[in-house]
Order: C-alpha cells, then structure tokens, then sequence
C-alpha cells in the first residue's frame, strides 16, 4: 500500500497548513460531520469511519467522562442501535443520571468509577466488573475527562479500531512538549502533536481533528485505506469549519480570557490567521475582559 502521508507536503512550523494540502478528495473527514447527541459532529464521523469498516450495525463501545450517558455524548446513537456499550463516569450524581437513563437497557454497562492510569486502568476495570469478553472486541473509546485526558491515553491498555479524545483546541497543533501535569489537569490538557507522537508507539494514526481527536489503529487504516493526516492540517481543517463566532471564541481562548484562562500563545489563533479584523479583535478582547472582571466581581459578592 502507499505511503499516505505522502499525499500531504508539509508546512514550515510558521507557516500556513493549507500551503501544504495537495487537492484531493476523500482526505477531510470534517465532510461527514453530523450531530445526534454529540458536539462538534462526532456522530457522523464516527458513523462513516464505521461504515468503512462494516461495522456500523452492531458493536461494542466504550465512553468515559460519560456524565449521563445523552449530554454531547459520542456513544449515545450507538447505545440506541443495541451496541454493547460501557459507560463510566466518576462524579455520582451524573451517575444517578446516567443509571436511570440506562435501565431496561441489558445491554449497557454503566460504571461508577474514574479511570487513570494506574490501578483504575480501562482494562483492570473491566476485569473488576466481569467485561473482560469485551476487552478485545471494543471498536469504539471514547475520552473525555477535562485535562487529563492525554495520560490516560499515553497508559491505555487496550486496543480499540477507533479512539475518540478530547484535545483542548487552545494549544499549537505541532507541540510535542507536555506542559505540567498539575497545570494539564485544569481542562489546559497536552498539544495535540503529543497524542499524535502517543499515539504512533500505541500503534494509531491521527485521522481526523473536531476538538477531539480521532485516531484509528494502524492495521485498521491500512485493511481499509482510511488516510492519516498531520496534526497541523488536522487542526486548520479544523479552524476551516468554525463560525465566525467559533473563531472569536478560540481568539479568546488563546489571549487566556476564557475558560480555562490559559495564554496558550498560539500563533494559529491569531486575529489575522482566524480572520478577524483589527477593530474586531479589540472588540472581541474588550467583551470577554468585561465578562471576566464581571464574574470575579459576582464571585467576590457571593
């Protein structure tokens, strides 16, 4: 088979990602974005990566950060399908939530435990609660536990088709260098470049970005030709498909005047490479200090 990272000719670390795409169809998977209960389109990558492999009508599926097992779920149209589906999720009244949105469904598995990398590993979970069948059958994971997402990854000890991950959209998609770990944790998380190069010693491929990463075992990619892609074009692909009012958001991310208020000096959230005019700018940086200081203000009266 060809060498498919071939197909791309990549960009100087200051330059533009889109100098280095080559015209080619099939390559950007954001095409196949669809939302039934997840965020950024999920569900209709999800579905098509399935449906590469046939795989779409029955499964098993694993998520964790599955808060009630419906909110911006990644697992949920899945579940609704008959999958075999494993949720875990740590913080008990989501759990409350997440039983209840379970019962009558025998074949779901909702757990109440925080997975980590260490004892409470995916594989010792599932060997605790009598799901060691489904340890080599799982074809879907998907992480998302806000910050530490990246060494749960880096520990996994299982071997699904397809990872779906969360990677905090704030940082330069080239990074490889791992901030703090006690700074990480604060939903900052790791450069997505870090999963990709986690990924290769696991055996996986970067295939798709949406502010979560997907990642396909390397076997998969080649039986069934599905392209890896560069963090880097992952990523503008990525900035391509926002709104304006997503692009603006982002800006603020990175100038750390939002959410989890963290300067990520990211030179691809720029105003100029986001689109964002001057005037723009300043009105956007202007808006999001006012909300800042108006929360502190709320915080501080409570």
């Amino acid at each position: 088979m060809p060498n498919q990272m071939n197909r791309y000719q990549m960009p100087d670390a200051n330059g533009d990602p889109r100098e280095g795409m080559q015209k080619m169809t099939g390559t950007n998977l954001l095409a196949h974005k669809r939302n039934a209960f997840s965020q950024n389109g999920e569900d209709g990558i999800v579905d098509y990566l399935l449906e590469r492999m046939g795989l779409r009508a029955q499964g098993v599926c694993c998520e964790f950060g599955a808060w009630d097992g419906l909110h911006l779920s990644n697992t949920r149209q899945l579940c609704l399908r008959g999958w075999t589906t494993i949720l875990i999720e740590g913080d008990e009244s989501r759990f409350e939530k997440l039983q209840v949105n379970s019962t009558n469904s025998p074949h779901v598995f909702p757990l109440n435990e925080y997975v980590d990398d260490g004892r409470n590993s995916l594989s010792e979970l599932f060997l605790r609660y009598d799901l060691g069948r489904y340890s080599g059958a799982l074809d879907l994971l998907s992480i998302d536990v806000d910050g530490l997402d990246y060494y749960l990854f880096e520990a996994l000890d299982l071997k699904p088709k397809i990872i779906c991950i969360e990677v905090n959209a704030g940082h330069d998609p080239s990074g490889t260098r791992l901030l703090d770990r006690e700074i990480a944790k604060n939903n900052v998380g790791q450069p997505l470049g870090s999963f990709v190069t986690a990924g290769h010693k696991l055996g996986y491929e970067l295939v798709c970005y949406t502010a979560n990463a997907f990642f396909v075992r390397k076997d998969i990619c080649e039986r069934f030709d599905i392209a890896p892609i560069p963090a880097a074009i992952a990523y503008q692909q990525f900035l391509d498909s926002l709104a304006p009012k997503e692009r603006e958001w982002l800006y603020a991310v990175n100038l750390g005047l939002v959410d989890p208020f963290f300067c990520y000096h990211n030179h691809m959230l720029s105003g100029d490479r986001l689109g964002i005019g001057k005037i723009r700018c300043s009105l956007v940086r202007s808006k999001y200090a006012l909300i800042r200081r108006l929360g502190k203000l709320r915080r501080g009266a409570n």
